[in-house]
């Protein structure tokens, strides 16, 4: 390195005149622009360290000592600001360096006193324009017990720095006291030297080869996508905590001997089960995790107190389930290759590979490692002992930032500061336990492949185990339903059973006539597992038909008369239906078929000769009841296979919680091809309690159906969120108690809100099809936010597991799997998708468990939070989204009724997050609306996840059950779509002059109005730039934020035009650097 300030006196000469103004070196840029982005970043880059002087102290002495060392080192007199419109750093005349002083002696509890110091130190930010970014506070708790407290900016100083002060501090201090002179060597060159060389060797291109090989190892290289607890906020918080754990002795032993037979170190071994830890987290096997090189590969700069400390991004394979012998290589393999690089600026790997813009997280790499270096012996000041004092900064950087250093008893101290606007502490000392069982097993036996490490640490296999396990103690009821109804029957016959208007059916009549139509269906031949087609109006008849095919032993097979012609035929011919039971009306609507068809209407009554007592039972538990058809991703409906013997558990749970009797009314709106109808009919009819049947032409009009809930006096209603909201846009409220269950689409906390407000006690029931109609329930209370799933129903069991079946841990999102005595015989007639979908349950030989596509999570508090389905988790731009959680956000406005979000590709690369939008009411003008909605999602969810477009439509398009059909979302027009090609030239003054700049500064032909600043290529550092010369042209004080919020030539002039018309009038003198 060469300098012109090699010689000390003509150094100490330069530091007398005025400031110098030197270039930043490329770690001084990036946390310049960091600063100018978001204020809060800088005290997440502050270095801290604390030590007990215990001892005399000399007060002046150690202000002289501080004094000395301003002199001796340029970057505690350095600020930092532009040079017209080019960020630098300004080294100002020495001065001093004051010592802080803040005496708790007399304070009631000093040691909780100096906390609170401690605190305010590490939270209070520097001006960065302003000198000294480094501070000093001496904490008196007693005459001869002092607590020593420097921080210092990371733009001046890395952690290699804090040591260096507090060891020349030390020096000058010892001088001072006994009047001698320093004992320190030398410094023949000085930080802005080592920055001026850096910025020549790039303009040179001595770092090519670096760029080379870095750009081909990080090609592609994937965002962390690690499970949070809570959603990523649009901008980092740069908020953190520590929890911390000891490896003891005898396992970091173990690790070091494994690390010296495969010829690593022991960073690597860590490095290795770090990777595999985050894998678990994240469900993803390329793993870039950062670390960092102190950056001072020449002996000049060992004394320097400045910023030398570059980031490296280790990229691990994890993929073939290696040994973690093999897994040790890789991570060796990794870290050599990136040491050998390690000379290139990490700021200049950003520019180069210009990774995904993404306010909400560190570039390249969001979590990192770090492994400290054996302690040092202890230090003395004078006749001072000296003591580290551990200090919370209470910021994170980065995700997760795992760092480990000696013990000094052989063990290793483990400290896991993670982003407390993402992860709880509960979570973090979970990954900790997590972490250390790893290296445990590592070390036992580092022959085994990953797959054969335990999943979970045991406390937490347990715990999942007792979260995921319904009541296995209480009694298991194997009654057939229609025996459970005919016990009713028997006991209260007079009781009213179903109504509708003027047409009701006690007890004993329905269990009549669903007895004599039994017996004439055992005559057609209806045995059991025979399929009987029930294609009816909603009327009484429709209970008599289901209940009859349940006695004759036949298993019915629900068909909507309202589905068309083309779907009724599948499905009779699917379901091999041998017998139609259907009325005289929708018999002549009905396709051609084979089935032997009785019209219940047929005067005279086909049925009326045969015997009104109830039928010998026939058939068993494995017996079909019903097969209901679900929708297949392939458009070829599947049918569900349920036996009698999965239905009465499903009943008596339902009966017990949430609970229903025989005073309770069940207003019936669902059709009965949905399996939601199976609790509408048959958990009142077990019960004893009433069902009123409400047509369909009521069940789709709000204020028919709200006329409908009064008249009948329901009590009970089962619906979908879509119906629910049908429901209440009326006005309508409960005039009694009445509970609401909600299923077949998550409960937004919104909509349970109104639920509440209306009188509604709700409950969320979730379960697929496939596991008999509902798996679980919750009540809802009024802090769920998300509405969780609930627990299991009796004796049903949950498990989250990964795409390799495995566990997962509490937090992360993994497929639900359900066993248990819900779980269907499989789909009739696609052994395929039951061998892929019904899996050998671990727990009971012989029985089966089900995989559900459905993704969720366990939070730390137990409860079942559904994330979305695995067929709607998407990549995008690099990024693992969940369209789910934009769904929900978009729920969240107070104007949208209902909403989804989908990916779409009109056309071919343009992979797009489109969202639609249902509003309460709709707005004259649908684009400012959609408009508002992006901002709105923009406001509470990182860049990469805002839809690129959304429509507003007057109702989302819905399935016969009330689901979104998103086969039926409509394409979005040329108008709807954000421009990418012919966009605009700009039209006003501003967007000319702010094209204009765009094009100079990336070196362009021409910019358009529509066109976006990063998309053309710029990054964080050419953005500061752009914005400081457009302040300085208009005069105005431009925050970074807001291109980066405003991207495009038209948003971000029309931004700048705002701030012009309300801003002051500004100082024809631009401000300049900060005096001492």
């Amino acid at each position: 390195m060469t300098t012109e300030r090699t010689d000390p006196a003509a150094a100490s000469t330069a530091q007398d005149e005025a400031p110098s103004i030197l270039p930043m070196s490329s770690g001084q840029q990036r946390l310049w622009f960091l600063a100018q982005l978001d204020s809060g970043s800088t005290a997440a880059y502050l270095g801290h360290g604390a030590a007990r002087l215990r001892g005399p102290l000399d007060e002046g002495a150690l202000q002289r000592a501080a004094d000395a060392l301003v002199r001796r080192h340029e970057t505690l007199r350095t600020s930092f600001g532009l040079d017209g419109t080019e960020p630098v750093q300004f080294v100002h005349p020495a001065g001093r360096l004051p010592v802080t002083r803040r005496d708790l002696s007399a304070a009631d509890t000093p040691e909780a006193a100096l906390r609170d110091v401690l605190t305010e130190e590490t939270s209070t930010p520097f001006r960065i324009d302003a000198t000294p970014l480094a501070r000093v506070t001496l904490v008196r708790l007693a005459s001869e017990d002092h607590v020593l407290v420097v921080t210092f900016h990371h733009g001046v100083g890395d952690m290699w720095s804090g040591a260096v002060f507090v060891r020349e501090l030390a020096v000058c201090y010892a001088a001072e006291v006994t009047g001698s002179a320093a004992d320190l060597p030398d410094l023949p060159v000085q930080y802005g030297d080592y920055a001026a060389w850096q910025q020549r060797r790039l303009e040179e291109g001595d770092f090519l080869g670096d760029l080379a090989w870095w750009r081909m190892a990080l090609e592609d290289l994937p965002v962390l996508e690690l499970a949070t607890d809570l959603p990523r906020p649009p901008v980092q918080s740069f908020r953190g905590a520590v929890c911390d754990t000891t490896l003891p002795a005898g396992l970091v032993t173990g690790l070091e001997g494994l690390a010296r037979a495969r010829g690593a170190s022991l960073f690597m071994v860590l490095h290795a089960a770090y990777c595999v830890l985050l894998s678990r987290y994240s469900g993803q096997q390329d793993i870039p995790v950062g670390t960092s090189v102190a950056g001072r590969d020449r002996p000049e700069l060992e004394d320097l107190i400045g910023m030398f400390i570059n980031t490296l991004v280790l990229r691990t394979d994890l993929t073939g389930d290696p040994t973690f012998e093999d897994l040790l290589d890789r991570s060796r393999e990794t870290c050599l290759g990136a040491y050998a690089h390690a000379g290139l600026p990490f700021e200049r790997l950003v520019e180069e590979l210009k990774p995904e813009r993404d306010l909400s997280r560190s570039p390249l790499a969001q979590v990192w490692l770090m492994l400290g270096n054996t302690p040092s012996d202890q230090l003395r000041m004078g006749g001072l002992a000296v003591e580290p004092v551990p200090v919370d900064t209470g910021t994170a950087k980065v995700d997760l930032f795992l760092s480990l250093v000696p013990d000094g008893a052989g063990g290793l101290r483990v400290e896991l500061q993670y982003d407390t606007a993402l992860f709880t502490a509960d979570t973090a000392d979970r990954m900790l336990g997590h972490f250390t069982m790893l290296l445990r097993e590592a070390a036992a036996d580092p022959t085994r492949r990953l797959s054969g490490f335990p999943a979970l640490p045991e406390p937490e296999a347990e715990l999942l185990g007792v979260w995921g396990s319904g009541d296995t103690a209480a009694p298991r009821r194997t009654l057939p339903v229609h025996r459970m109804f005919e016990e009713q029957a028997a006991r209260a016959g007079g009781r009213t059973a179903v109504f509708l208007d003027d047409h009701a059916l006690s007890y004993c009549e329905l269990n009549t006539r669903a007895n004599r139509l039994a017996h004439l269906l055992r005559r057609r031949g209806v045995r059991p597992n025979t399929r009987v087609g029930v294609c009816t109006e909603r009327t009484p008849d429709l209970l008599v038909a289901l209940l009859a095919v349940l006695k004759s032993g036949g298993a019915y097979v629900p068909v909507d008369p309202a589905y068309p012609a083309e779907r009724v035929r599948f499905l009779l011919r699917d379901a091999d239906v041998t017998v139609l039971l259907t009325h005289r009306g929708v018999a002549t609507a009905l396709p051609d078929h084979d089935a032997d068809t009785v019209c219940l209407d047929a005067d005279p009554d086909p049925a009326a000769a045969e015997p009104g007592h109830d039928p010998e039972p026939v058939g068993g538990p494995d017996d079909l009841a019903y097969i209901i058809h679900t929708s297949g991703s392939t458009g070829r409906p599947k049918g569900v296979m349920i036996p009698h013997g999965r239905l009465p558990n499903f009943l008596d749970c339902m009966r017990r919680e949430p609970g229903l009797d025989e005073n309770d009314i069940v207003a019936a709106t669902i059709t009965h091809a949905f399996d939601m109808s199976v609790l509408d009919f048959f958990l009142p009819l077990t019960t004893g309690a009433t069902i009123a049947l409400v047509p369909r032409a009521e069940a789709v009009d709000g204020e028919r159906l709200a006329s409908r809930m009064t008249a009948t006096g329901a009590t009970y209603w089962q619906a979908t969120p879509a119906a629910w909201q049908l429901l209440l846009d009326t006005g309508w409220r409960a005039a009694h108690p009445f509970r609401g269950l909600c299923g077949a689409e998550p409960l937004d906390p919104s909509l349970a809100r109104r639920m509440a407000a209306a009188g509604v006690e709700a409950w969320q029931v979730y379960g697929p099809t496939e596991t008999t109609v509902w798996a679980s329930c919750h009540r809802v209370h009024e802090d769920d936010a998300p509405v969780p799933l609930g627990r299991p129903l009796t004796h049903t069991r949950f498990r989250v597991l990964n795409g390799t079946g495995r566990p997962v841990p509490v937090g992360v999102t993994g497929e639900l799997h359900i066993s248990g005595p819900g779980v269907a015989l499989g789909y009739h007639g696609r052994p395929d998708l039951t061998d892929e979908h019904f899996l050998p349950d671990p727990d009971r030989p012989g029985a089966r468990t089900y995989r559900t596509g459905d993704l969720v999570r366990y939070r730390g508090d137990g409860r079942l939070e559904f994330v979305g389905r695995a067929d709607s988790q998407v990549k995008i731009r690099g990024f693992r989204v969940e369209l789910g959680e934009i769904t929900a956000v978009l729920r969240e406005h107070p104007e949208v009724r209902a909403a989804v979000v989908v990916l779409r590709e009109d056309t071919p690369g343009d992979r797009r997050l489109v969202g639609y939008a249902e509003p309460v009411t709709m707005p004259e003008d649908p684009g400012t609306l959609a408009t508002a909605l992006r901002d709105f999602v923009r406001g509470r969810l990182p860049e990469y996840m805002v839809p690129a477009a959304v429509a507003v439509l007057p109702a989302l398009p819905r399935t016969p059950n009330g689901k979104v059909d998103r086969r039926a979302l409509p394409d979005l027009d040329g108008t709807t779509r954000h421009r990418t090609h012919d966009s605009a030239e700009p039209r006003t003054d501003t967007e000319r002059h702010v094209a204009g700049l765009w094009a100079e500064v990336l070196k362009l032909d021409a910019v358009t109005a529509d066109d976006d600043f990063f998309d053309l290529g710029g990054h964080s550092l050419l953005a500061g730039r752009v914005v400081a010369r457009l302040g300085k042209h208009l005069g105005l004080k431009i925050p970074v934020r807001t291109l980066f919020d405003h991207p495009t030539v038209t948003a971000f002039a029309a931004r700048l035009d705002e701030t012009a018309d309300t801003a002051p009038q500004p100082s024809s003198t631009p401000p300049g650097p900060a005096a001492p």
